[in-house]
């Protein structure tokens, strides 16, 4: 379990503590700075939650700390933190407890981003599994909730019956470059010119990456393959982007997510 360490990655991590724990804990282990941080659950040690602020860690995580300590009747929305529900949830029905650790570094929005997708890559590889609340993923008995001005509350479900919940895809295999037809394993579309002509891209759930002359500048996860690429199309039609992109008609929402991030 090298994701427990507290040099996992080369990175400073602070010691683990409770994540109920009071102020004076905080203040004594969690720094004010920006960074990453993860989440553990405490009997078996597997990490629940991965995440970045560019702001106040000590703020960031005792804030995520009071909406999952929610008593049952009061489940969290899904801001200000989106972790929060599922955590919740797992607390609620499965008597989960939880463990925060940090590391600081200040770093540009886009490369913070960066650092969180890569440790979970890095936790899937090792776990072979994704986190429980990171991916839009939830509880099997509970749906995500919307914001708060959306009144969309969480609802208790039958298991079986939840998107937002189902085991992980198997960690990919790690075949080809970023550029090939074969790359993860996956079975891309031959590249082709991004424009507004694109009514044989079917209306399914996939991943895709958007291409320059010579490299990915994007890669991107949907429930509708045509609309967000036709979408794209209009966006950047001065950059003669070219696109390749993977079906998955039977993914679960947060599927997609996985592979996006290289996992």
């Amino acid at each position: 379990m090298n994701w427990n360490r507290l040099d996992w990655l080369g990175f400073n991590w602070s010691q683990w503590i409770p994540l109920e724990s009071p102020i004076q804990v905080y203040q004594n282990h969690i720094t004010k700075n920006p960074g990453l941080y993860r989440v553990r659950i405490t009997h078996n040690r597997k990490l629940a939650y991965i995440g970045q602020t560019g702001r106040d860690l000590r703020e960031r995580t005792r804030q995520l700390s009071s909406k999952v300590n929610n008593n049952q009747d009061n489940p969290p929305w899904n801001d200000p933190h989106t972790a929060a529900p599922a955590l919740w949830a797992w607390k609620i029905e499965n008597n989960y407890r939880y463990e925060v650790s940090v590391f600081a570094i200040d770093l540009e929005t886009r490369e913070r981003q960066c650092v969180e997708d890569m440790l979970l890559y890095e936790y899937r590889l090792e776990a072979k599994e994704s986190t429980l609340a990171n991916h839009g993923r939830c509880h099997p008995k509970w749906t995500r909730p919307g914001n708060r001005k959306s009144n969309n509350m969480m609802k208790k479900i039958q298991p079986g019956n939840n998107l937002s919940w189902g085991e992980s895809l198997p960690s990919v295999e790690e075949v080809g470059k970023p550029l090939d037809s074969n790359w993860l394993n996956l079975d891309w579309t031959e590249m082709n010119k991004l424009n507004k002509d694109l009514g044989y891209v079917p209306n399914e759930s996939g991943v895709y990456r958007l291409l320059n002359t010579e490299n990915i500048v994007y890669i991107g996860e949907t429930k509708n393959l045509h609309s967000r690429l036709i979408s794209h199309a209009k966006k950047y039609d001065q950059f003669s982007l070219k696109f390749s992109c993977c079906e998955m008609k039977e993914a679960k929402p947060y599927h997609g997510t996985n592979l996006r991030c290289g996992s």
